[in-house]
């Protein structure tokens, strides 16, 4: 599970159904059991799960991104083969798996072309600290490296001060960007 994930489930499970709700993202691996399947409940649908890796993403709220490995998975009636993720919003979409969504299980987060304004969501799971941009000019500059989860985040920072010039400090234990 990454950070600020929930994962609900049953002490035992009842039945014939193996079912578990996520909100956040996880790296799942699921045993094959043809008599008692495995759903997994996202915000935007169901993931039927075949016996398989994968992963689920649903920190947007306005989305969801199925990930898979491999196995099969089923999600919102799309059949998923591994390599291909499907992307929910208003509709499915099916696309090819990128690599760089996995990263996280590592302990990195890789991010192309990412504006701070994305960046600033990804701070507070990973290091449970609140940020704010003062400056709402910067929101839009846009920033390409990686984030190790095991340096301080001030590693990080540096790096986004070089690349686009936003500075950073601490005020009442909130880190603000300008």
């Amino acid at each position: 599970m990454n950070s600020a994930t929930t994962l609900k489930f049953p002490f035992k499970f009842a039945g014939n159904l193996r079912e578990i709700t996520i909100e956040g993202e996880a790296y799942l691996q699921v045993a094959k059991d043809p008599n008692r399947p495995f759903i997994l409940h996202t915000p935007k649908g169901a993931v039927q799960v075949l016996g398989t890796s994968f992963n689920v993403n649903t920190y947007d709220s306005g989305m969801v991104k199925v990930s898979l490995v491999e196995g099969a998975v089923a999600f919102n009636s799309v059949k998923l083969n591994p390599g291909q993720a499907a992307i929910s919003t208003t509709e499915t979409t099916v696309t090819t798996l990128n690599e760089n969504d996995l990263l996280w299980i590592k302990g990195r987060y890789k991010l192309d072309n990412t504006p701070l304004s994305e960046i600033t969501k990804i701070l507070p799971r990973w290091y449970g600290i609140q940020v704010v941009i003062d400056n709402s000019k910067i929101a839009d500059k846009k920033f390409t490296g990686t984030i190790l989860k095991s340096e301080p985040v001030e590693e990080f920072l540096d790096a986004i001060k070089i690349t686009t010039g936003a500075e950073y400090y601490y005020k009442d234990k909130i880190l603000h960007i300008h």
